[in-house]
């Protein structure tokens, strides 16, 4: 006879299981999903017109989902294998040792694998030798210009901060009768440091190499100031004054493939000079005015990466003068050197 209340445990235990299995099934599920959205695969084989398998041919993948090209050399079989991989749009690029470069386009959907067959077609004549290993050298460097042709250019911007030195200050003694002072004249803001140079650069690059040119737009400030030897009544005593450069210019660099690079650049702007004399019994005077300037630099950079160099520059810059009613004029004409350093980051392709 059957006993009903006999089958209440086990029903009873799988309903209480039932829940946590279906959290676990989710929870399966979705790793899996997300594993999925990274696991593409993209395979194929590299032969010649006679299906015979090609090694030791470079592949490389490109996409703009990757942060870098990847590389690839077939094996004895003429397979290539690319594997965690992203959905998006890829180009596929065999090298064989002779001819132009065999180009693929491989989309690639979630988890998805795409197989390519790259066929080498033999050209007319003889088959072709081994290259030496100076044609190979030069091999690869067409190669690499192959693909800095069909690799996109991208703006990059950069902030760049450094520290003005003075060099070379004049220790001239100055009287109040002095009619014009240079800024190499005034004793500098804090020890040797004059001021602080901040620019904004902006470039474009490939990626392949370090920026031929940059520009940038300058400012910052420069401070100084100078006692002058006693003088006749409302004569000035002393002086401080202070500068903000506006100027745009550009750098022109050697190399673009060596990380030393020395450079030579030049700007033209505006100086925002404030000038505060004391005149003893007489009071203050303070006169604020925009001149025109001119400079050109040269230097060298240490360039770490793309994101970040180190430089050191030295500038002769001219500037206006004018004219102040028996007080002594200030050009900010002056001979500096700078330490600094820049970081930088693509903006757009």
């Amino acid at each position: 006879m059957l006993r009903p209340y006999l089958l209440l445990p086990p029903l009873a235990a799988a309903l209480a299981a039932t829940p946590a299995a279906a959290q676990d099934a989710a929870t399966t599920a979705a790793t899996s999903a997300a594993i999925a959205a990274d696991s593409g695969m993209i395979s194929g084989t590299v032969s010649d017109d006679d299906d015979a398998p090609l090694e030791g041919v470079s592949v490389r993948l490109e996409c703009g989902c990757m942060a870098a090209p990847q590389e690839r050399v077939t094996d004895s079989r003429g397979t290539f294998v690319f594997s965690n991989l992203a959905p998006g749009s890829y180009t596929l690029r065999a090298y064989p040792d002779s001819g132009a470069a065999i180009v693929h386009e491989a989309p690639l959907a979630d988890g998805g694998l795409t197989e390519l067959t790259v066929i080498v077609t033999a050209a007319e004549g003889p088959a072709p030798k081994k290259p030496s290993e100076g044609q190979a050298h030069r091999l690869s460097a067409d190669r690499h210009a192959e693909d800095h042709d069909h690799h996109p250019k991208e703006i990059w911007g950069g902030v760049h901060i450094g520290l003005v030195f003075a060099p070379f200050r004049d220790q001239t003694p100055l009287s109040p009768e002095t009619n014009r002072i240079t800024a190499d004249q005034l004793n500098p803001w804090s020890g040797a440091i004059r001021g602080i140079d901040m620019r904004w650069q902006t470039f474009d690059l490939d990626r392949h190499h370090f920026p031929r040119t940059i520009g940038y737009f300058r400012s910052g400030f420069r401070k100084g100031s100078i006692t002058f030897d006693e003088g006749a009544a409302g004569q000035p005593t002393s002086l401080e004054a202070l500068t903000v450069p506006l100027f745009f210019g550009g750098n022109l660099y050697l190399f673009r493939d060596f990380p030393v690079r020395p450079y030579a650049g030049l700007g033209a702007g505006f100086d925002v000079m404030r000038l505060a004399y004391q005149r003893g019994d007489a009071g203050a005077y303070r006169d604020v005015s925009l001149r025109i300037g001119f400079e050109v630099h040269g230097g060298i950079e240490v360039r770490i990466s793309n994101y970040i160099a180190i430089t050191g520059e030295v500038t002769q810059l001219w500037s206006a003068r004018r004219k102040l009613n028996d007080l002594p004029d200030v050009s900010n004409e002056s001979f500096t050197a700078l330490l600094g350093v820049a970081g930088a980051f693509p903006m757009r392709r």
